[in-house]
């Protein structure tokens, strides 16, 4: 019994320390400072992507991928948690300025984050939305619909029903 135990610490622990443990931001001002690192940095490293410095290239990537892991990522989920109980509506647009940065990471945490609040909080994310322009509407509205689409199965089927018309509004709004 204590070997079982032991080793579903093992599994379970890192997915915990990744969510719960790394993000420094404990209020949602500190949070968006860490977005702002994470915008910061990932636009500096989109730019060097077209440039022929392969050195340059190559340590910002780093840099890139141990902020998300160490700060972002987690700081992503502990939005998450605030935004699904309270509507704050500077965070939900760092967030959503985040989502549109991060159009080029593959990383799911951001869209299955934008889904459970969706399926929580959905007025502070069409409230953030409001704010964008066509392109960058079009480039949540697709992350949203990925997040929504893993994040649902952990809703009742009114919330479902109502969070898929909510969806096609903002489908048919971006057309």
């Amino acid at each position: 019994m204590t070997k079982r135990l032991s080793a579903a610490l093992l599994v379970f622990l890192p997915a915990f320390a990744y969510a719960e443990g790394n993000c420094p931001a404990r209020d949602s001002t500190a949070i968006t400072r860490v977005f702002d690192q994470g915008i910061a940095l990932n636009e500096e490293f989109k730019k060097s992507v077209s440039s022929k410095d392969q050195a340059t290239y190559q340590a910002l990537r780093k840099q890139v991928e141990h902020l998300n892991v160490e700060r972002v990522m987690p700081c992503v989920e502990r939005a998450q948690g605030i935004l699904s109980v309270r509507d704050e509506r500077e965070l939900a647009y760092k967030l959503l300025q985040l989502v549109v940065s991060y159009e080029n990471s593959a990383d799911e945490t951001i869209s299955y984050s934008l889904g459970m609040i969706f399926g929580v909080n959905p007025q502070v994310l069409e409230n953030g939305l409001s704010r964008f322009g066509s392109v960058e509407r079009k480039v949540v509205a697709a992350r949203l619909e990925v997040g929504w689409l893993n994040a649902k199965v952990k809703f009742k089927k009114n919330v479902i029903a109502d969070r898929e018309r909510r969806l096609q509004k903002l489908r048919s709004s971006n057309e």
